[in-house]
């Protein structure tokens, strides 16, 4: 199915301020740190990078994981994305990534900046 989205052009791999995707070697990357990532978690990193800063609903993430299967994967998917974007956060946090993996209210997730602790967002008062 995979009609959410247009093909991800991998010969220009996703770069955000140093973090480094490697589709060759399915790592994340930053200052020598790296992190190899299982496949569907790669997936879900190279379509969150390349949609930063804009969310992305669950049912696009299932779509983009598993729409080319005949089934639409597995009874338990949506357990198996939010478990890939627990290890994706952990990956994140372990090369020192400036940014985050957020949960959108309504079910999505989002590639954002990583606020520094203790700093809110300017409209929130």
């Amino acid at each position: 199915m995979r009609g959410s989205f247009p093909p991800i052009d991998m010969a220009e791999p996703p770069r955000i301020d140093g973090v480094e995707l490697d589709p060759v070697r399915r790592t994340l990357s930053r200052g020598g740190v790296a992190v190899r990532l299982r496949s569907s978690e790669w997936g879900l990193a190279v379509l969150l990078a390349r949609r930063f800063g804009r969310p992305v609903s669950g049912a696009a993430i299932l779509d983009w994981l598993y729409g080319d299967r005949e089934d639409g994967g597995p009874d338990w998917a949506a357990d198996c994305v939010r478990a890939f974007v627990c290890r994706l956060r952990a990956a994140l946090r372990k090369i020192g990534a400036p940014v985050e993996i957020v949960t959108v209210w309504g079910g999505g997730y989002g590639m954002v900046w990583r606020l520094p602790r203790g700093e809110a967002c300017d409209d929130a008062a």
